[in-house]
């Protein structure tokens, strides 16, 4: 299973909800392999909390196009 975005508004973050959301995806998840996220090369503080969350980095994603 693969999220593409999973932001918390800056102003309800340390707030528990991020973990919440991780916590049931897992749940939800259960019978998939793999969990998944993408998430920005600048948002060192989410890359952070992924690490505590058991995720590990294994790629870079290149784009090309809108929206870089």
């Amino acid at each position: 299973m693969r999220f593409t975005a999973l932001v918390v508004a800056p102003e309800a973050r340390r707030q528990g909800i991020a973990t919440t959301l991780i916590a049931r995806a897992r749940d939800w998840a259960a019978d998939c392999a793999v969990l998944e996220l993408t998430t920005g090369l600048a948002r060192k503080d989410a890359h952070e909390f992924y690490i505590r969350e058991g995720f590990v980095s294994n790629a870079i994603r290149f784009k090309l196009g809108p929206g870089r």
